[in-house]
């Protein structure tokens, strides 16, 4: 009895060991890198990554079918001729309105102003925008400056010293003075681009706005100032 135990246990455990097949470890499969096509390579050399490619592709077709701006053109009105001609010949008289202005400020600011003061206001406003433009109301001059610069679009700022050069109070005769002293130029208007002085309608550095008009200079000194 004992031994037909042992022999059907024996037969049993043979049966288990050859009817379960031993396990193994799945062999792991390698992934190939994802490789960027021959032509690719040709067309962006410099490109190591097929997303980059297929991103500088896409950028290239988008750019085919984008929409270039037109550039903005901007027709400056030229100075009138005649006030041009007229403003030219100004120097001549330059001397009697100098003394006049001292006469004026002498008096309208009773005996006398702090110099340093004015300049330094003179200073801070030509920078306070990117045009400034000190004028005379009723001026012929500063009305032509203003429109030549009003036909370019800028940003510009009016510094009315008043109505005319006979009817200037106490800051606006003082200013007129010390303009003359920094500039060499008694007469408006006075033109600041980008902060930097650069005369007159006709007058001053270079010919005045007449003659960046002229040269056709003025549109770039603006968008150099950021006024357009």
């Amino acid at each position: 009895m004992r031994s037909l135990l042992a022999a059907t246990c024996c037969a049993s455990a043979a049966a288990l060991s050859v009817g379960t097949p031993a396990r193994t470890a799945s062999p792991r499969v390698a992934v190939s890198p994802v490789m960027m096509p021959k032509f690719l390579k040709q067309l962006f050399p410099d490109l190591e990554k097929p997303e980059d490619a297929m991103a500088a592709i896409s950028g290239a077709f988008s750019g085919l079918f984008a929409t270039k701006e037109e550039p903005v053109t901007i027709d400056v009105k030229p100075p009138s001729e005649a006030i041009t001609l007229a403003g030219k010949g100004m120097p001549v008289l330059a001397p009697i309105f100098n003394a006049e202005a001292v006469l004026q400020a002498f008096v309208t600011n009773l005996g006398g102003y702090d110099e340093e003061e004015v300049q330094a206001d003179i200073a801070s406003t030509s920078t306070s925008a990117p045009v400034v433009i000190y004028t005379y109301s009723l001026s012929p001059f500063s009305t032509e400056a203003i429109a030549v610069l009003e036909s370019t679009g800028c940003d510009y700022k009016n510094v009315e010293l008043g109505l005319e050069w006979f009817a200037l109070g106490p800051k606006g005769s003082a200013t007129r003075v010390e303009m003359r002293k920094l500039y060499g130029q008694g007469s408006l208007p006075h033109i600041f681009i980008g902060g930097e002085w650069v005369g007159g309608l006709t007058t001053g550095a270079d010919g005045g706005l007449t003659g960046l008009v002229e040269r056709e200079e003025l549109v770039g000194k603006l968008k150099k100032a950021r006024a357009i």
